[in-house]
């Protein structure tokens, strides 16, 4: 099972490089290819004794391709080092990339090869199927400075366009630093100007952020609008929840596209609540959606990292969409220290 669906998975990969030419989308984003000296990273890989991790590796090109992979804990401990060697134009599966390593959840793969490639890992199910693990989006790295209006608080920016989703390039992600100790607020804000809806699905959700301390666990907000016909605001949040446990969040909203909206998520661990403030930036309109925080602080450690993607891949999950043409501008976070 595992075989057969990493198999049929390459193949598509394979198909989608062969036809990188055509009219047609790609069916694998550009950041999402790895280049010689490029890596592409897995997250999320497990390996406890009832799932087993296999990784699916495709050569791209039409010489011979040596690949390593590195993998890594999730508290950063490294548990090893594979190398593959994938002949031209074909592809490899490693049946148990965790071989002999029992206990590990959440851990990472860092995958390089010497020729233009892809790589994604195969996941079993708990109760059945399989789980597939894209690689994640390439990274965009910034730092903290403190705050000018508060200089106990941190302040990380990027500023001016960040993003503007093509079929090429439809997600971006931002990583900043965070340094070690213990944090009771953390605020995130950005503009996202709204274009066309998704004509395959323009009622699907677009995603507007994904906020997180390193991964879906800690959620420190999340934020969608739906088209048309549904017109709501869509949030989920929560620290140290899996994702069905998350708290949602709904409330109608008519985002217009040209409109540009400030996107507000303000966690106040301290005060026990979340507030979400859409604005719009034109006729200065509000929409307020709030809900409890499900603890009181966060602490983070060293290489720990607040993350931000925009935009969703095109038909990767039922129900969230692409946001093509639009535009996400000037990211600011602002965490307050215990």
């Amino acid at each position: 099972m595992k075989r057969c669906a990493a198999v049929c998975l390459l193949a598509v990969a394979l198909t989608a490089a062969a036809h990188a030419g055509s009219a047609g989308p790609p069916l694998i984003a550009s950041d999402e290819l790895g280049a010689p000296g490029r890596p592409l990273i897995l997250e999320g890989l497990a390996s406890d004794g009832v799932r087993t991790t296999g990784l699916a590796l495709a050569n791209l090109s039409g010489s011979a391709a040596q690949c390593s992979v590195s993998l890594t804990a999730a508290d950063g401990l490294g548990l090893g080092e594979l190398s593959v060697r994938v002949a031209p134009r074909s592809e490899r599966y490693v049946e148990d990339l965790f071989a002999g390593l029992r206990g590990v959840s959440g851990a990472r793969a860092a995958v390089s090869c010497d020729q233009p490639f892809y790589a994604f890992a195969v996941v079993p199910g708990r109760v059945g199927g399989v789980a597939v693990v894209d690689p994640t989006p390439q990274e965009v790295k910034a730092d903290a400075a403190p705050c000018a209006v508060n200089s106990k608080s941190l302040c990380f920016d990027a500023k001016g366009v960040v993003h503007q989703p093509t079929t090429a390039t439809p997600v971006k992600r931002y990583a900043f630093a965070v340094p070690p100790g213990t944090y009771t607020r953390v605020k995130m804000s950005l503009d996202v100007t709204v274009g066309p809806w998704y004509t395959g699905d323009p009622d699907g959700k677009h995603l507007i952020y994904w906020f997180v301390l390193n991964k879906n666990f800690d959620m420190l907000g999340m934020l969608y609008f739906r088209g048309p016909a549904a017109y709501t605001a869509l949030s989920r949040y929560g620290i140290g929840l899996t994702h069905p446990k998350k708290i949602k969040l709904v409330k109608p909203f008519k985002a217009l596209p040209g409109h540009t909206y400030r996107c507000e998520n303000d966690l106040d661990m301290a005060a026990g609540v979340l507030d979400i403030t859409i604005t719009d930036k034109a006729t200065g309109d509000v929409v307020r959606l709030r809900g409890n925080a499900n603890v009181s602080q966060l602490t983070a450690k060293a290489g720990d990292r607040f993350i931000i993607d925009t935009g969703f891949p095109e038909k990767r999950t039922p129900d969230e969409v692409p946001s093509f043409d639009w535009a996400y501008q000037d990211i600011h976070i602002e965490a307050t220290p215990k």
